[in-house]
């Protein structure tokens, strides 16, 4: 469970964000009874697949996951701006909460360029995931899944509970944060994916700070 103001009723709390020390010490002041595992070094992972780009010399391919509901309505916005990218692959994963799906479908249909992927079981997602150059999503689990196999990702906050792990990593310089969902709009991202398309060398220089944090979770994970 993400959330830090919480009292929880359990023998073991398993909170996996990157969390700041002053939020793990809110999380033990409150839950005294239980065993605690807070922290990115508790992580329950798949498999240990090795990201075999260590350079990308032109970005092909873009992973879009906004969790099983997209309730904050993302992936629309995605399907406004890739008419603008008609060289780029999207592979759009929807979840089984999502209740656009229809309208996504019908929409893609439109472009060439756009596949829809429904319902993925967790190591077809991080198959997909992996064999991308570029990943646009939330702030939650799935954050933590992209770094740990090295994707460099375009972050929007669906929830207040992401903002942990997103401050964390946008401290880090490791993740392309563009704002809460309500203020980012198509228009946003169209801009920020041109300029990463355009700057290789700090779109490298990202790939460079991820990895550094990815090796961190291989080497210190607890939890597997």
């Amino acid at each position: 469970d993400d959330r830090v103001n919480k009292s929880h009723s359990c023998d073991l709390l398993i909170n996996n964000n990157f969390l700041e020390n002053k939020t793990k010490k809110k999380i033990f002041a409150i839950n005294k009874k239980p065993e605690l595992a807070i922290g990115h070094n508790y992580n329950i992972l798949g498999p240990k697949i090795k990201n075999p780009k260590k350079t990308i010399n032109k970005i092909n391919k873009i992973f879009v996951f906004f969790g099983s509901a997209d309730f904050t309505n993302e992936t629309l916005k995605i399907l406004k701006i890739v008419k603008f990218f008609k060289n780029l692959k999207f592979n759009l994963v929807i979840g089984d909460l999502n209740k656009n799906y229809n309208k996504i479908c019908k929409i893609a249909k439109n472009f060439k360029n756009v596949k829809i992927y429904y319902a993925l079981k967790n190591n077809d997602l991080i198959k997909l995931m992996v064999s991308s150059d570029l990943a646009i999503g939330a702030g939650g689990i799935n954050l933590i899944e992209r770094i740990y196999y090295n994707i460099p990702s375009i972050v929007i906050s669906i929830a207040n509970n992401q903002i942990n792990n997103i401050n964390f990593l946008k401290n880090k310089g490791a993740i392309i944060y563009l704002g809460k969902s309500e203020k980012v709009t198509e228009n946003n991202i169209k801009l920020k994916i041109m300029k990463i398309i355009e700057n290789k060398k700090a779109f490298n220089f990202l790939r460079k700070r991820i990895k550094r944090i990815s090796l961190s979770l291989r080497d210190n994970n607890k939890l597997i």
